[in-house]
């Protein structure tokens, strides 16, 4: 599977306001974004490259009028930049590998969770429901490389992942499929996640998250 990466082909086809705001820096109008209300569990992407970003279990509400969220899946999965336009002084959020502009942090978040809050537009994320058809559980996490438990300060090769249990019914049992749908590394394993086992079968789904 191929890293995560911003290409020709994903931009292409971006909607003219998903073009708008990831590629031209632009912010989309408050109260207007798909993912603003949402209150599904699942995993919110980068619209551009795939790669996990935000989780939904650390959205909230903020009465901002964009999609809240008190940190990223993890530190390294955003870079922070300082922004002096239109007269003021903010920080951006920007993708890591798809370099996408998602939005800005402020440090006005619930004091009990970090005290940040991620301003993001919803016309930069896509959303990875986690009550799918079939979804047992989604997980975040690492794969190939040689580092064991490999984390975001020490993964070395790794390449990130998304791990996706899968409950597949046929005609004549249930297979359990553990899925690293965005693996990337030489093994397509996601260290210490994907441990596919099944009483009735075995089903490895290698599939793109895009």
């Amino acid at each position: 599977m191929k890293p995560y990466s911003k290409n020709s082909d994903a931009v292409a086809k971006l909607t003219p306001e998903q073009y708008r705001v990831t590629q031209q820096n632009g912010t989309e109008a408050p109260g207007t974004g798909e993912y603003l209300d949402s209150k599904e569990p699942g995993i919110y992407i980068d619209i551009v490259s795939g790669e996990p970003l935000f989780a939904s279990s650390d959205k909230f509400e903020s009465g901002c009028g964009w999609p809240s969220f008190t940190k990223p899946v993890e530190p390294a999965s955003v870079s922070e930049l300082s922004d002096t336009s239109y007269g003021m002084v903010r920080t951006e959020v920007r993708s890591i590998h798809g370099d996408s502009h998602l939005g800005h942090v402020f440090p006005d978040g619930p004091q009990d969770r970090g005290g940040l809050r991620y301003c993001i537009n919803s016309a930069s994320l896509r959303f990875i429901i986690r009550k799918q058809e079939g979804v047992l559980s989604t997980r975040v996490g690492y794969s190939g490389g040689d580092v064991p438990n490999a984390t975001y300060r020490n993964h070395d090769t790794h390449a990130e992942a998304i791990e996706v249990v899968r409950s597949i019914r046929t005609t004549s049992s249930v297979i359990r499929a553990a899925t690293p749908a965005t693996s990337s590394g030489p093994t397509g394993r996601c260290h210490g996640a994907i441990a596919a086992e099944a009483h009735l079968g075995i089903g490895m789904l290698n599939q793109r998250v895009r």
